[in-house]
């Protein structure tokens, strides 16, 4: 399945790409060893695309090596692909943050009493006053 289109470089056959990001979990389910396959196209607008060859790498590689040798179907050399920038930017997730010491404090509070009357009327315990003031609730919660 095609994971991945570049832009289109027009009446160029030495094109250069924009740098791109994808997520490693997209690319190989966070596997940097396992097996990739760039395919290159000369495109046509007839729709029917040129096969120019292909790389099959890894992500491991791609960090570690500058350019690949891009082999068509008669496995002959191609040409070349190079690769300026290859980077794993590293996000951290909610878990990693709990993990490395950060503590959350968490409270919540519900009240289900009938008896504070309707938000949507003035002079009740829970009224939203569409100009911001605070009902008694809330100037406690901020007090």
């Amino acid at each position: 399945f095609v994971l991945v289109n570049l832009e289109v470089v027009m009446g160029d056959l030495s094109p250069e790409f924009k740098e791109s990001q994808i997520q490693l979990r997209k690319l190989c389910n966070g596997d940097v060893d396992r097996p990739l396959r760039i395919e290159i196209f000369d495109w046509n607008r007839n729709g029917v695309h040129q096969h120019m060859g292909l790389v099959e790498t890894c992500v491991r590689e791609i960090m570690t090596r500058p350019s690949f040798e891009v082999k068509y179907k008669n496995k002959k050399k191609k040409g070349t692909l190079a690769v300026e920038i290859a980077d794993v930017i590293r996000v951290p997730t909610a878990v990693n943050y709990i993990l490395g010491g950060c503590e959350i404090s968490l409270m919540v509070a519900i009240d289900f009493t009938g008896s504070n009357g309707n938000p949507f009327e003035p002079g009740t315990l829970h009224y939203r006053d569409p100009d911001g003031v605070p009902n008694e609730y809330q100037a406690a919660i901020a007090a």
